[in-house]
C-alpha cells in the first residue's frame, strides 16, 4: 500500500493481496484519523458482503471469489468507544455462469486482485453511538 496526503484528503493505493477495509484502519491509525469519507474503485480476488436482516437483528455474509471489478466503494471512518472503525459498502461486477451479475453490500473484507484506488477525505472527528429505538450505533450528531 501507498498513499500520499494533501491537507484533508489522502489518496490510496492498494495492492495486491491486502484487505481494503484493514488498509483503510492502516492509513487513518497512522494519520492520526477519526473522521473521513472515502470513496474508491478497484479490482479484488476476493471479498465478503454482507446485508443487515433487521427481524434478526444480525448480518448475512456472502462470500464471493473470482474477478471483481469494484465499480463503486464508499463508506466513512468514526470511533465508537474510543476505538477507529470503518464503515464501507461496495458494488462489484463480475460473471458468474457466464453472465455479468453485480453484487452489492456492506463490505467486510476485501483481498485486492491487482489494484484499489481509493480517495479519503478527512472530516472533523465522527463518533457513533448506539440508538436504542433502532438496535444500530449511529452517528453522534
Amino acid at each position: 500500500m501507498q498513499y500520499r496526503r494533501n491537507d484533508h484528503q489522502i489518496l490510496i493505493r492498494i495492492d495486491k493481496d491486502e484487505d481494503i477495509p484493514a488498509a483503510l484502519l492502516s492509513v487513518c491509525a497512522k494519520e492520526d484519523v477519526s473522521g473521513a469519507v472515502f470513496t474508491g474503485i478497484g479490482c479484488c480476488g476476493r471479498a465478503v458482503l454482507s446485508s443487515f436482516l433487521p427481524d434478526k437483528n444480525d448480518f448475512l455474509d456472502r462470500e464471493i471469489e473470482g474477478m471483481l471489478d469494484l465499480i463503486a466503494l464508499n463508506g466513512n471512518i468514526f470511533t465508537e468507544h474510543g476505538v477507529l472503525g470503518e464503515h464501507p459498502h461496495a458494488v462489484f461486477s463480475c460473471l458468474q455462469a457466464g453472465e455479468h451479475r453485480v453484487l452489492a453490500g456492506h463490505l467486510k473484507s476485501a483481498v485486492v486482485r491487482y489494484t484499489a484506488e481509493i480517495l479519503l477525505t478527512v472530516t472533523e472527528p465522527i463518533r457513533k453511538t448506539y440508538d436504542p429505538s433502532l438496535g444500530i450505533a449511529v452517528w453522534d450528531l
